[in-house]
C-alpha cells in the first residue's frame, strides 16, 4: 500500500531534552538561596508529577494546564523556601515553559520539509498536555503539521490502539497508509498490531537483539521509507 502520511511521537523523535536549559534554570533558582542539588530534586518532582498527570489524563483543557503550571511553580518556590525575594509563580510559568527544556532533534526541520514536499499528510500523536501544538511552535516546527493529537485532549493515550485509530481517521487516511514513528517500543508494537508500518527511533544506546521492531537510527532514515 502507498504511504500517504506520517504520524510522529513528539519526545524522543521530534524534540529531545535540552540539558543547557536545565542548567540555566537550576542556577537561576539557586541564585535565590537553595543549592543546585536542592533545585534539581524539586524539578524532578515537578517532572514526575507532570508525567503522572499526563498518564491519568487529568489535565484536559488549556485553562486547566495554565492553572497546573502556576500551582507547580508555587509548590517549587515553597519547597525551596524562596519567598518574596524570588520570582513569582507567574514569572516562572511565562519565562520557563516546559517546552523550553526541549530542543529539536538534529535534522528534523529538513526531514519535515522534504516530507511535506512529497505531499504527505503529517501529524503528531503524543501522550502530552493540551499545549502540544504550542510546544512545537516554540521551536518553529508547528507549521510542518496538519494535525496535532494530544492524549489529554483525545481522552485516550498510547499504547491504547484507539489513540492510533482516532488519529489516522482524523487524518483522512487508513492505518496501512500511515507510518508511525515513536521511541517507545510498546507504542510501536501497538501500532504494528493494527497494521501500521511503525518504526522505533533508537538514536541512543544499543537495542535488545531480541527486539523485532523496525528501527530508525536517525530521523533522516525515514525519507528512504516514503520516497
Amino acid at each position: 500500500m502507498v504511504i500517504r502520511g506520517v504520524l510522529f511521537d513528539r519526545d524522543g523523535v521530534l524534540l529531545e531534552s535540552n540539558d543547557e536549559t536545565y542548567d540555566h534554570f537550576v542556577h537561576w533558582l539557586a541564585s535565590y538561596g537553595p543549592t543546585p542539588s536542592q533545585v534539581m530534586r524539586e524539578v524532578r518532582r515537578v517532572s514526575e508529577r507532570q508525567l503522572e498527570k499526563i498518564r491519568k489524563l487529568e489535565i484536559t483543557t488549556p485553562e486547566a494546564e495554565k492553572q497546573y503550571w502556576l500551582e507547580s511553580a508555587q509548590s517549587l518556590l515553597d519547597n525551596l523556601d524562596i519567598g518574596s525575594k524570588g520570582p513569582t509563580p507567574q514569572e516562572i510559568a511565562v519565562l520557563w515553559p516546559y517546552y523550553r527544556f526541549l530542543k529539536p532533534v538534529r535534522g528534523v526541520a529538513r526531514v519535515l520539509r522534504e516530507l511535506r514536499a512529497q505531499g504527505l499528510v503529517l501529524g503528531v500523536l503524543s501522550n502530552a498536555l493540551p499545549s502540544l501544538r504550542e510546544s512545537l511552535a516554540y521551536h518553529g516546527l508547528d507549521l510542518s503539521f496538519q494535525h496535532f493529537f494530544a492524549s489529554s485532549r483525545m481522552g485516550v493515550a498510547k499504547p491504547d490502539p484507539r489513540a492510533f485509530e482516532m488519529a489516522v481517521a482524523q487524518m483522512g487516511l487508513t492505518l496501512g497508509e500511515v507510518i508511525y514513528v515513536g521511541d517507545n517500543p510498546h507504542h510501536v508494537e501497538s501500532a504494528r498490531r493494527l497494521g501500521m508500518p511503525a518504526y522505533s527511533m533508537q538514536s541512543q544506546g544499543i537495542p535488545d537483539p531480541r527486539n523485532s521492531f523496525h528501527l530508525l537510527w536517525q530521523l533522516e532514515d525515514l525519507l528512504s521509507l516514503v520516497s
